[in-house]
């Protein structure tokens, strides 16, 4: 059965008959739908996988987000949303304060002052050191990169795409994936974290191992053809 054949759901894990609201899995090759659930089943599965190991990902992330948004119809929230989000906004946190004007805009570490722009929000200008902006611009392919960069820590590999007006940079070692999104060609800071796979502790560390590559010139990006 295919998604768009499917009618009044039922969750295969609880029972809950005639579904508002419902989550699928589907077989890889052939689309087939294997399991429906509903989204408290759904809810249940991310909270015991985050008592494992508090890994995060973007699932657990965007539910964790509109879980303890102020305006949530839920009229009790699980602590553990608040653990997952305060974790994500941590992580974004890292990103905006240090990955994206040392790396992306090339203040290499250095500091600087923002001013604001025309369209909203503030920028921090170029830095004097490399910008991966800059870079990524002057490509004439939309993807780059890295290959293996070797430090301390293991390897990590680092890889961009850029189409309709915007950047993804995913940074990836053997425990942890982070991708950030960015205005292509915007110079106000505006990056934030598109998805991840890893514990807050290992994302972030990777984020900083990253730039270290970066301001040191061990990592690089070259066109990907």
């Amino acid at each position: 059965m295919k998604f768009d054949e499917i009618k009044d759901p039922t969750c295969n894990r609880c029972g809950a008959l005639k579904l508002q609201a419902w989550s699928a899995m589907a077989d890889e090759k052939s689309g087939d739908v294997t399991e429906v659930y509903c989204f408290a089943c759904k809810d249940k599965e991310t909270l015991a996988d985050w008592d494992k190991d508090h890994r995060l990902h973007s699932s657990a992330t965007m539910s964790a987000s509109m879980n303890t948004h102020k305006y949530s119809p839920r009229p009790r929230v699980d602590q553990r949303w608040y653990e997952i989000n305060i974790a994500s906004n941590r992580v974004g946190e890292a990103v905006s304060a240090y990955f994206e004007p040392s790396v992306w805009f090339g203040h290499v570490g250095d500091r600087f002052v923002t001013t604001p722009v025309e369209n909203g929000g503030r920028s921090c200008g170029f830095g004097k050191g490399r910008s991966m902006a800059k870079i990524v611009r002057a490509s004439k392919n939309s993807w780059m990169v890295s290959g293996d960069v070797i430090d301390d820590s293991g390897t990590f590999t680092v890889r961009t795409w850029c189409t309709a007006g915007r950047c993804l940079i995913e940074i990836e070692s053997t425990t942890a994936r982070i991708t950030l999104i960015t205005a292509e060609d915007e110079d106000a800071l505006r990056m934030g974290v598109q998805g991840i796979d890893a514990t807050e502790y290992d994302a972030i560390d990777l984020l900083n191992r990253a730039e270290m590559a970066w301001r040191s010139g061990v990592l690089t990006l070259t066109d990907k053809t």
